[in-house]
């Protein structure tokens, strides 16, 4: 257990953790609503995340509530919502500088506190619904979002790639959802939305910063008093995505200028030790010195870009690169060799030794800010571990060049999928 860090369990499936470091002078508060991520419903979370952290009973417009947290030196609320392995996580947050550095010591951490919570708890309601002027200008937004995501093709590439990976898997499906399920939301289903989020969603609440903020976390699990939890979602994270029979081939021509092509493999059912993943995928192409960077587009020059990332929750290790069409298949083939390389243990001490400290200094850059101390402690709440960045780090110092061998061994290729031009084309 980190020396920073507390987490409790309350009851009606609600989580809390705080982070306290005296060096931060800001604080931040985030609520989190976990559910299982459904293609017919992720929009509507999406949007109502959006139309929350915009306005409150108190402050109806943006403007109000804008012109609010700016008079709260500055601070800001915000909406996000992502996937995680099998579930979507939606929620809001506050950032608000710490109560010692305000004008002649102005509390104003539980005005921030109340301001959040209002806009989850008192939403400016126009009939019993959410306005309606918000909801089709979110709407409209979160649809065009989507559909202008194709014109990023590695992104767009790696979502096409992503549903033939995942399929029949939640994890397939896109946080936002898809164009046609977002079109078809109403005001009800947005109202909807919204009571099952409150009563049904695992929530996970974490205080982090410079100041002590004990006192606000009896406030803010306070505020679900009344709200009938009997039904909570209860989120098991770690769902490894099964190895297909066969190697799944997927191709599509568009107007691009250059191939992207994306390659996963399945690491199998067993729980891996995922700081070894961590240190062989970078490794293998995950940092500057990694051996697809090195090899695939430096020394043999096969694509303009080429790099690894784990999918944690899904134990997939998925390669993204962009090639010119006639090089698909010996880039294909090098990037196995490269692998097979780490399975038999080709590679030296001296870059294990320098992958290992890329990989523990990335990890400890997160004591840099609240906002990535936030973010690092959800995930070891993913893990179901509590460690510190500090304590990874020695963790990862620690990794064997067995531990990579084995790491590496587990994986086998799954899906191949090719973005590739079609005729004439000049695209991005």
């Amino acid at each position: 257990m980190s020396d920073i860090f507390e987490h409790k369990r309350c009851p009606g499936g609600i989580t809390v953790s705080a982070i306290k470091d005296g060096k931060f002078k800001s604080n931040c508060i985030v609520i989190r609503f976990i559910v299982p991520l459904k293609e017919e419903t992720a929009s509507a979370y999406s949007i109502l995340a959006d139309i929350l952290a915009t306005s409150n009973r108190s402050y109806p417009s943006k403007e109000q509530l804008t012109e609010r947290t700016a008079e709260l030196y500055g601070s800001a609320i915000n909406a996000f919502s992502y996937r995680v392995g099998d579930y979507q996580v939606v929620g809001l947050s506050i950032i608000f500088i710490g109560d010692e550095y305000t004008i002649g010591g102005e509390v104003i951490s539980n005005t921030a506190a109340q301001l959040l919570l209002d806009c989850i708890f008192d939403p400016h309601l126009e009939d019993g619904h959410f306005s309606e002027k918000y909801f089709k200008l979110r709407k409209q937004e979160i649809v065009d979002q989507i559909e202008s995501s194709v014109n990023n093709k590695r992104q767009y590439a790696l979502w096409k790639a992503g549903q033939i990976i995942f399929e029949d898997e939640p994890c397939a499906c896109s946080a936002l959802g898809t164009a046609e399920t977002a079109k078809k939301i109403t005001l009800d289903n947005l109202t909807d939305a919204y009571h099952t989020l409150l009563s049904q969603a695992a929530v996970d609440i974490t205080f982090c910063g410079g100041q002590d903020m004990q006192n606000l976390e009896a406030e803010v699990v306070k505020a679900f008093d009344g709200i009938d939890r009997s039904n909570v979602c209860e989120p098991v994270f770690y769902s490894p995505s099964p190895l297909k029979s066969s190697t799944a081939h997927g191709e599509e021509e568009m107007d691009v200028s250059q191939a992207k092509m994306v390659m996963a493999f399945k690491g199998g059912e067993e729980k891996p030790d995922i700081y070894a993943d961590k240190v062989m995928c970078a490794m293998f192409g995950g940092s500057p010195t990694s051996k697809l960077f090195m090899n695939v587009r430096e020394k043999l020059s096969l694509c303009y870009y080429c790099a690894a990332g784990l999918v944690e929750c899904k134990n997939t290790l998925i390669v993204d690169s962009g090639v010119d069409t006639d090089k698909i298949p010996t880039a294909r083939e090098e990037i196995l060799r490269q692998l097979e390389a780490m399975q038999k243990g080709d590679f030296t001490d001296e870059e294990l030794y320098n992958t290992k400290l890329y990989v523990s200094g990335a990890f400890r850059s997160n004591y840099d800010s609240v906002g990535d101390m936030n973010s690092w402690y959800f995930y070891q709440f993913v893990r179901g571990t509590s460690y510190s960045p500090d304590q990874v780090a020695k963790l990862v110092m620690s990794v064997t060049r067995e531990d990579i061998v084995n790491s590496a061994k587990r994986f086998e290729l799954d899906t191949v999928y090719v973005l590739k031009p079609d005729e004439g084309g000049v695209g991005k």
